[in-house]
């Protein structure tokens, strides 16, 4: 099946996913469409919009915020001049991608997320621990929701725990 049909696939399950709550899904199907094709627009704004949806239901302001800068970025790049559209038709999808992002730009600092995702983070004491948690990242295996972002040295740590009994 060609490239671009494969990446209209994805992104519409992606959507249908997004919109019955399922966003982590959804944002891991935007990337399977991004990895075919890293300049398909519509992938790009959905997974924006997603990950906006995501972070709202999160309970960490931190987390909130790296979240919806990350969905930003998505917006920004569904609306950059690189961005691939298979024909005319998608000024409406474009607005709304546009709005959103000026939505996040109202709420968000994303000058301290940018700060956030360039600052190093300790991955290990030794080469094997580092291999080991890189690992992890590349597989999305840590209880961080900011491990659905991708493999990103932020999200090397298990945050999510139990709650205390009493």
């Amino acid at each position: 099946m060609p490239v671009l049909r494969q990446c209209q696939i994805l992104t519409d399950l992606a959507n249908q996913l997004n919109k019955i709550g399922r966003f982590i899904d959804a944002v891991e199907t935007y990337d399977r469409a991004l990895r075919l094709n890293s300049r398909f627009g519509m992938a790009r704004g959905n997974r924006g919009i997603a990950l906006s949806h995501y972070a709202h239901a999160l309970y960490d302001d931190g987390q909130r915020a790296f979240m919806l800068a990350t969905g930003h970025q998505s917006l920004k790049a569904a609306v950059a001049n690189d961005a691939y559209y298979e024909g005319l038709g998608y000024a409406p999808a474009q607005e709304v991608f546009r709005e959103r992002a000026k939505q996040i730009e109202s709420r968000v600092n994303l000058n301290g997320a940018a700060k956030l995702r360039r600052k190093r983070y300790h991955t290990g004491r030794n080469p094997a621990e580092q291999h080991y948690r890189n690992w992890c990242l590349r597989n999305r295996l840590f209880i961080n929701p900011l491990n659905d972002l991708g493999s990103m040295p932020i999200a090397a740590q298990d945050v999510l725990t139990l709650p205390v009994s009493r």
